[in-house]
């Protein structure tokens, strides 16, 4: 075979296998199928219309085979705009977590009065981030039917949960009334597959006559506040009043007891040293009376009689009487034989 031959046979053979290359390379392209970062996928095998509910697949580039695709589901958390407010301001701060805007929402009280309320909803997809539950998920809504679910489900439920609270609950009570939303709303999302994370109520319009009432009795409360305040004032400083009058009264007692305390240990402490002399001196005056023999008073009293006058050393004592015996001794040395 010559070299032209040989030439001409590869280049046959090349142009024969280049088409089953080229068909190869896109089949093995087509059994790549791509999801976005925040999407969940679900695999449904095209050829044989069934679903794998084997493994929920994440966002990337994942190998399936030629045929399957994935059917998708955010894997974001949502916000459910029920208020215009809320939504202008996420357009002016660029917000991007998902959301379904959704107008204000007009409700009416157990009372029977309409007014307006704006509520935000956080929610996700699914129970849980598993295969069990977005399989679930799907054949209750399929995969483009769930937004219409959710708002429909969360419009009836904030209207029935303000079926039951008073217009002026939602003035004076608001957090309580978002509580009981959230709970409700978490109960009907886990219904139909779908979790609530939590609901709050942003705004309330209410009437303009009860805004005015609402107003006026605000008022009253605010004056009656005062009022109680003030009372409660003036019973403060009439009882101060009461109990330092009544501590410097007891403290004018507890002072006059103490000064009359001492003023009776004096008299009493005096009266006992005075006893204690007497005692002394009578004993004194005892054991004179048995040392010299006296065998009566008259002549003990001389002796002491003699004893001051000794103890005097010339000073004038006045009053001073001498006793009888002393008396009758002097008369008879003056009486004249």
């Amino acid at each position: 075979m010559t070299p032209e031959e040989r030439n001409r046979l590869l280049l046959i053979g090349l142009g024969c296998f280049c088409p089953f290359l080229i068909v190869g390379v896109s089949l093995l392209g087509a059994c790549f199928v791509t999801l976005e970062p925040n999407e969940f996928g679900i695999e449904v095998n095209r050829n044989t219309q069934q679903l794998n509910i084997d493994k929920l697949f994440r966002g990337g580039r994942n190998l399936v085979g030629i045929g399957h695709e994935f059917l998708t589901y955010p894997a974001t958390d949502y916000l459910l705009l029920f208020a215009e407010d809320a939504y202008r301001r996420r357009q002016q701060s660029g917000d991007e977590v998902p959301a379904l805007f959704e107008g204000d929402v007009t409700v009416r009280t157990w009372d029977g009065l309409s007014m307006v309320m704006g509520v935000v909803v956080q929610m996700r997809l699914g129970l849980d981030d598993t295969i069990e539950s977005f399989t679930r998920l799907y054949r209750l809504i399929g995969t483009e039917n769930w937004k219409g679910l959710v708002r429909a489900v969360s419009l009836s439920t904030i209207r029935d949960v303000a079926a039951t609270y008073n217009a002026t609950e939602f003035y004076s009570d608001r957090q309580r009334i978002g509580n009981t939303l959230t709970d409700a709303l978490k109960r009907m999302f886990e219904s139909v597959e779908m979790r609530c994370k939590e609901a709050h109520v942003i705004n309330v319009q209410f009437p303009e006559e009860l805004e005015d009432a609402i107003q006026e009795l605000e008022i009253r409360r605010q004056e009656q506040q005062e009022a109680l305040y003030r009372r409660g004032a003036l019973l403060i400083n009439a009882e101060t009043e009461t109990l330092v009058s009544a501590t410097n009264a007891e403290q004018r007692i507890i002072e006059a007891t103490a000064e009359g305390e001492s003023a009776y240990l004096t008299a009493n402490n005096s009266a006992r040293a005075t006893t204690t002399v007497l005692q002394k001196q009578a004993e004194a005056l005892g054991s004179v009376q048995t040392t010299l023999g006296y065998g009566n008073i008259s002549q003990l009293l001389a002796y002491q009689w003699l004893s001051n006058m000794r103890e005097a050393k010339g000073q004038v004592l006045f009053d001073l009487d001498l006793p009888l015996s002393l008396r009758q001794q002097q008369n008879l040395t003056l009486t004249p034989p």
